[in-house]
This record gives structure tokens, C-alpha cells and sequence, in this order.
């Protein structure tokens, strides 16, 4: 093989390669436009989907009858500040708040309740008939909405869905709040 043989098999080599680079670097402006429009993204384990979870939360949430004891202003503010700087942590403060409360609740439960994590507690809570099937749904689409937002896959969250997700969230929780009463 001479060195001109050597330089074409080269040349062939990095062909394919390069014209991709080259189309990428062309096509950027409109690939990134693209990535701000997605609405579900895949990736191995599972898909994100914060807004459709959102969705499917707003639905369960308006479905279920209003609760006795309404969501606290000075709970509720300190998220309103969160989500304007960084929706992403005003939706994960929002959830350890259900966390938190979901805790209260299964130790409430005792030992004798099959409760082993959060939708275990919802679980039991909506088998003894001490919530709506509504609130498990809504838990479980907040739940899902969040760990898209915590992995930061998809599209960037708004402000507006980081409010519209606190709401939800203490919809959930005032619906808790009644149930703990309850039990």
C-alpha cells in the first residue's frame, strides 16, 4: 500500500463522520429550538413526562371534594419565591412536604398497616377508605412529575408548571391533613 492508498483509505474513513459533525453544526439553532419543545424524552429506565404528569394531576386534583382544612398561606409562599428563582427545587421542596406528611401518616398507621414507602401509606390510605382513589392517582402523577423534574430530563420547567405543581401538592396534602384526623 502507498501512501496515496493510505491517505484515500483515510479520507474514507472520517468521511462519514465529518459530513454528521458538519450537519450538526449547521442544524444547531434548529436542533436546540427542537429540544425546548419537547414534551416527553426517553432515556433507558423509563420516559419523562412532567408536563402530561401535570396534566393527569390537575385532573385527579379537580375531581376530588374539597378539603376541610385549606392549604396555608405561609406554607405555600415560601414555594411561590422557590419557583420564580428555580422551579425545579420548588418542586422537589413541595414533595418532601407530601414526604413528610405521608411519614406522619404511617406511623399513625402503626405496625399492623402493609405500608413500605410513600405509595404504600396512599395505598392503605385508599383501601381503608380514608382517601379518594383521586388522591392515590394524584400522588402518583405527582410523584412522577417530580422525579422528571429532579433528573432534569425534558424540557426546562416553567415557573407556571412549578406553581401549578405546588398547588396540586397542597391540594394533596390538605387532603392528608384530613385523612390524618381521620384515622
Amino acid at each position: 500500500m502507498g501512501w496515496l492508498e493510505f491517505i484515500a483509505s483515510i479520507v474514507r474513513s472520517i468521511a462519514w463522520p465529518a459530513v454528521i459533525i458538519i450537519l450538526l453544526f449547521l442544524l444547531r439553532k434548529q436542533l436546540g429550538n427542537l429540544a425546548e419543545r419537547l414534551t416527553e424524552f426517553s432515556f433507558p429506565g423509563g420516559k419523562a413526562k412532567f408536563k402530561d404528569e401535570l396534566a393527569k394531576g390537575r385532573r385527579a386534583a379537580d375531581k376530588l371534594p374539597p378539603a376541610k382544612a385549606q392549604p396555608k398561606k405561609d406554607e405555600v409562599d415560601p414555594l411561590v419565591r422557590v419557583a420564580a428563582e428555580t422551579p425545579e427545587g420548588a418542586v422537589i421542596l413541595a414533595y418532601i412536604d407530601l414526604e413528610k406528611k405521608l411519614r406522619d401518616i404511617a406511623g399513625k398507621l402503626g405496625k399492623g398497616s402493609n405500608v413500605v414507602n410513600h405509595m404504600g401509606v396512599m395505598q392503605e390510605l385508599t383501601s381503608r377508605g380514608v382517601v379518594e382513589k383521586e388522591a392515590l392517582e394524584l400522588f402518583s402523577n405527582l410523584r412522577g412529575a417530580r422525579n422528571s423534574a429532579a433528573h432534569g430530563v425534558g424540557p426546562k420547567l416553567t415557573t407556571a408548571d412549578a406553581l401549578d405543581y405546588v398547588e396540586q401538592a397542597a391540594i394533596l396534602k390538605s387532603v392528608l391533613d384530613d385523612a390524618m384526623k381521620s384515622i
